[in-house]
């Protein structure tokens, strides 16, 4: 009952919403990326609607003094997260070790339905990854570009938390327990010079929120482009540095960069300050893993690899099959 009533109040506070009639408020707000879009043509049509207005929102959240370069590296950042994310929810879905659906109660078939339409609960996403055995799962995403909407962060991490205790779990408050790691993902650059950052470069906080009884745990992950322009306000000196670092295939110039400025130092502190003219939000995104599972799904491909390849061999499995049965005459 308290899924169903949680459901309900969140309906009431979006059909209050404009923007209820195109069907997306939800999913603009910090509502999970569907499980799958195949086969099902309404979540794809709504995927897109969605991938529009907050194209939208990006291009229209940009203070006046970005540059060009660095809005559109912005923009194509937003883009290949919304897409990746996307990927990654279809790719575990597609994967999942209960692929039918004999057996299950009604309440858990209609979680997976909010589920494949974007609508489902914190609560009920790490319902549907236990029960169909699912490597990972999205449970909630916000998207923030320069710090639009990012208010509702505290809304959003709350539905998250709820979620992780209401199925028996642990939510981890300390930064020591977080295990919070930052990574550069990708660089600005010009064509000219490919070899030198310029403008900016996109970066990931990751932090784990909390771990559930089957080993199943919960990380949060905020992606930000870091400026490097004049008006940017990051340390000429840093920047200095950071341009000397020469960028190569083999990708060992992130940690070139991070360390030659001590990236893990600067940018917490940066955060901590909510410095959006240096920092440029984007989104924030929590997802739950299980390394069990994962675990198994790879034992499940491997198992049905080695199906295929006997298939394409007839006669050894005809061979195979007659000692098995000349096995069972001999016990008897």
């Amino acid at each position: 009952m308290i899924l169903i009533i949680m459901h309900n109040k969140e309906n009431d506070f979006n059909n209050s919403l404009p923007e209820h009639k195109e069907g997306i408020r939800h999913h603009l707000e910090w509502g999970a990326t569907p499980l799958t879009t195949i086969g099902r043509q309404d979540v794809a049509g709504m995927q897109l609607r969605v991938f529009d207005a907050l194209i939208d929102r990006t291009e229209k959240s940009a203070p006046i003094d970005v540059p060009e370069e660095l809005r559109q590296f912005v923009l194509h950042s937003f883009m290949n997260r919304f897409h990746g994310r996307a990927q990654n929810n279809q790719i575990s879905y597609s994967e999942r070790l209960k692929q039918d659906f004999e057996g299950l109660d009604p309440l858990i078939l209609n979680m997976h339905e909010r589920a494949i339409t974007g609508q489902a609960t914190p609560v009920e996403l790490l319902i549907v990854r236990r029960e169909f055995g699912l490597r990972s799962i999205e449970l909630a995403r916000l998207t923030h570009p320069y710090g639009d909407r990012i208010e509702q962060l505290d809304r959003m991490r709350h539905a998250v938390e709820y979620g992780i205790l209401a199925n028996d779990g642990i939510v981890f408050k300390s930064e020591e327990d977080q295990d919070v790691r930052y990574k550069i993902r990708s660089l600005s650059r010009d064509a000219e010079t490919p070899e030198e950052i310029k403008h900016g470069f996109l970066m990931t906080r990751r932090r784990k929120i909390g771990v559930e009884g089957d080993d199943t745990h919960i990380h949060e992950r905020s992606s930000f482009v870091v400026r490097m322009d004049e008006v940017g306000g990051l340390d000429v000196e840093l920047i200095n540095e950071m341009s000397k670092v020469k960028l190569t295939k083999d990708e060992t110039w992130i940690e070139d960069i991070a360390a030659a400025v001590k990236l893990e130092e600067i940018i917490p502190a940066l955060l901590k300050k909510n410095n959006f003219h240096t920092i440029i939000p984007l989104s924030t995104t929590v997802y739950a893993y299980n390394k069990t599972t994962g675990a198994e799904i790879e034992r499940e491909k491997e198992r049905n690899r080695d199906r295929m390849e006997m298939s394409q061999y007839p006669e050894l499995q005809k061979h195979i099959a007659n000692l098995a049965l000349n096995r069972t005459d001999d016990h008897h």
